[in-house]
Parts: C-alpha cells; structure tokens; sequence
C-alpha cells in the first residue's frame, strides 16, 4: 500500500476520536488493510510531523503509558476534502444519471415543468451555491431558450468565476446571461 493511502485511510479512521496505534493496527487489519506495525508507526510520525495528527502519552488503563492519536487542524481540512470529493463524485454520477433517462422519466418531466414555469416570463433568476455541472448548465440552457427571454440572471457566490459557468462552452455574453455575486 502506499504511504499516500494509508495516510488518507488513517485520517478516515481516526476522525471520531483517539487512537492509539496498536489500537489503529488491529482496526486496519479487521477492514482488510494488513500493514506492518513499524511502517504504520513511521507514518504516524511521519503525519504528526505534518500536522495531520496530534499525539500526547496517556497512562494505560491496565498497563504501560499508550501515545494516542486525533486528528490536527491540517488532518481535519484532508478529511473535508476526502468527503468533499466523494460528495462532489456521487453528484455528478447522479446528475449523469438523471440526464440519461429515457423520455418521460425525470429528466423529461423537469424540463417540461421548467418550461410550463418560466415560458413568457422576459426575466429569471436562476440561484446556485455550487459549481456548475452537466444538469445546471442544461437548466440554464433552457432558461434562455425560452420565448419572450430578455434576461436570464445567474445569482452565485462571489468566489464562483462566470468563466466557469459558462453553458457549453461558449461565451456568456452571447447568452444573455447576468451574474449577481452574492454572500452566502
């Protein structure tokens, strides 16, 4: 296994509390991940040194002192991120999902309400806290394809860049679309 996996596999597993490493050990290898007790000692070490984890010694309930383990300030931002990716991962798998259904699904239901809802409106609003993806910029689409369409306004968190948003690629301006930054 590699240093970088175990690293994030160790961060997964402490992220409730503290262990200790013999504790760690048996843990890993009850879920499959057999790791020799000197390597998956070195690369404690080698996390606290990084501030991935945090370690003190504590007095052993029926034996010697035991140096435990929990996560530091850095450990807490990989595990955000690990969670974060496997968030951001099943939402475009779902969204792929949902943009391959065949006629009359959910897909095509939505975008007939969308149309029943927003047709002959000159101005629309279209709200959004994330990143753009595959389903929005369809949405979007559709917003400015609708007949009467003047304005279609993309209302985003000041950090989001329009030159990400951009449907299909193409310039927003040729869109008609207006961006509002807003604050969460």
């Amino acid at each position: 296994m590699k240093k970088r996996e175990l690293k994030r596999i160790i961060v997964r597993t402490i992220r409730e509390g503290e262990m200790y490493g013999y504790q760690l050990h048996k843990t890993l290898k009850s879920q499959g991940e057999p790791i020799q007790l000197s390597y998956l000692y070195k690369t404690l070490k080698e996390m606290c040194d990084e501030g991935l984890l945090e370690s003190h010694v504590r007095r052993g309930q029926a034996g010697p002192r035991t140096r435990q383990y929990r996560l530091g300030s850095k450990g807490r931002h990989v595990l955000a991120k690990i969670f974060g990716d496997a968030t951001e991962l099943i939402h475009e798998f779902y969204e792929d999902y949902l943009s391959r259904l065949p006629p009359e699904s959910f897909g095509e239901r939505f975008h007939r309400m969308m149309k029943e809802v927003y047709d002959g409106r000159d101005r629309v609003a279209f709200v959004t806290s994330e990143p753009l993806t595959k389903l929005h910029r369809e949405l979007l689409d559709g917003l400015h394809a609708r007949s009467g369409a003047q304005r279609t306004y993309l209302i985003k968190p000041p950090d989001l860049k329009p030159s990400r948003i951009s449907p299909s690629g193409t310039k927003a301006s040729t869109r008609c679309w207006s961006w509002i930054s807003r604050t969460p």
